[in-house]
């Protein structure tokens, strides 16, 4: 088996177990080495991925799941997906004399 991402912690999870199988999920999520920008690694970004996703699809009043009454139009989403957050904020909010363009990104981040 391959391990692209290697640390001190994985190398005893070898040592301890014969079968990856037999290690436990959350153990091991927290012992993977985080992703590039991430403060998890593969496989916690992965079931995280996920849930967002179907919690996204299942959810009735997310506005770009269609086939409900009050849907939007392709046309309608295609408006909606042109709008920056940091220009709704602008418009919506009082008294707001700067902003950052991409207004979610913390610029001083580092991973």
């Amino acid at each position: 088996m391959v391990y692209h991402f290697r640390n001190s912690t994985i190398d005893h999870y070898l040592d301890l177990y014969s079968d990856i199988e037999d290690i436990d999920l959350w153990s091991a999520g927290v012992a993977e080495v985080p992703r590039r920008g991430s403060l998890v690694g593969p496989t916690f970004n992965c079931i995280i991925a996920g849930t967002f996703r179907d919690v996204r699809r299942g959810d009735r009043f997310w506005y770009e799941n269609d086939g409900w009454p009050s849907s939007f139009t392709p046309e309608q989403l295609s408006e909606i997906r042109k709008i920056k957050l940091s220009r709704l904020l602008c418009d919506a909010g009082d008294n707001i004399p700067t902003l950052q363009l991409r207004a979610m990104e913390i610029s001083d981040y580092n991973v």
